[in-house]
């Protein structure tokens, strides 16, 4: 009995399958992209409707990354003021996530939001990237490791699961194939929800209820009061 976690594997033992669902939590971000925008003014000291982004995807690495590129595209075309300055595939280039962020940023040095649909240039255990303080990201992961950088206001926007729900998810599956379970699905799909600083808290407690882990360790990079 295999049930994989993960990117799908072509294997005839493998009875059930679990993912997160990338697709839907791109389509999260993109509704959400501008609200979580904080607001600017021009030079006359009005309101900006026009918004930037710079959008770095993995289109063409496997089924996954290429149907979470095309429903944010999808999706963010809804919003016609928010202009996309670069569209940058970080699979298909040689140099690294960050380079093509940095160097990107230096070109459109106005880009107000990056917008990462592969966590890894934040999570990455190279030298840590760091934005200019004029520039902010969102990515699909809501990852610990990462809320330090939304409490900070680097990141504005995080869309991920309760990592916890992922192996209980996955031992679900397994037992139900054992026990015969009628019309079980074998393939499920972990929902994502968007995660702000205004609601860091809330859903700490839920993911550290998910995962069986204090909540206070997971926030233990706040000062103590």
């Amino acid at each position: 009995m295999l049930v994989t976690v993960g990117s799908p594997i072509n294997n005839p033992a493998v009875r059930g399958h679990v993912e997160v669902a990338l697709p839907q939590a791109a389509e999260i971000l993109a509704q959400n992209l501008r609200s979580v925008l904080p607001p600017a003014v021009n030079a006359f000291g009005h309101v900006r409707q026009e918004r930037s982004y710079a959008l770095f995807h993995a289109d063409g690495r496997d089924q996954s990354a290429s149907d979470t590129y095309a429903r944010f595209l999808a999706t963010v075309r809804d919003n016609p003021n928010l202009a996309r300055l670069a569209d940058v595939n970080t699979w298909a280039s040689d140099r690294s996530a960050q380079r093509l962020i940095a160097e990107t940023l230096e070109r459109f040095s106005t880009a107000e939001l990056i917008v990462t649909l592969d966590p890894e240039p934040w999570l990455s255990l190279q030298p840590r990237l760091r934005l200019p303080p004029r520039n902010h990201f969102a990515t699909l992961s809501a990852a610990p490791r990462l809320w330090p950088r939304l409490e900070s206001g680097e990141a504005l926007a995080l869309v991920g699961p309760l990592d916890g729900q992922i192996g209980y998810t996955a031992m679900e599956v397994a037992a139900q194939r054992l026990m015969l379970v009628p019309d079980a699905p074998t393939r499920r799909y972990i929902p994502c929800e968007l995660v702000t600083k205004a609601n860091l808290d809330d859903f700490a407690r839920r993911y550290a209820a998910a995962a069986n882990l204090d909540v206070r360790d997971l926030l233990s990079f706040r000062p103590l009061p």
